[in-house]
């Protein structure tokens, strides 16, 4: 299986309509689309954690990679969402 362009992903999230997923869902909001841009387009600094894991590192977002491979994101952590 070939990995999506960025291009791919947008237009396909773009696409989506409210009830894509048969039942209630939202379309993908502009501001998801923007942030995830920053985000594919910005190289994340990448540290390593006390308990085995690793650390990616925006300016704005950060995510754990947890020692079984299962992610943490800052959101999960109680941080606030930015606008």
């Amino acid at each position: 299986m070939t990995k999506p362009r960025n291009s791919d992903w947008e237009r396909a999230m773009r696409l989506l309509r409210p009830g894509w997923n048969s039942y209630k869902a939202k379309p993908i909001t502009e501001a998801a689309i923007q942030a995830m841009r920053k985000l594919l387009a910005e190289k994340p600094q990448v540290s390593p954690l006390v308990d085995g894991g690793l650390q990616l590192e925006w300016d704005e977002a950060e995510i754990a990679i947890l020692p079984n491979g299962m992610t943490r994101d800052d959101a999960a952590l109680g941080a606030e969402a930015q606008p």
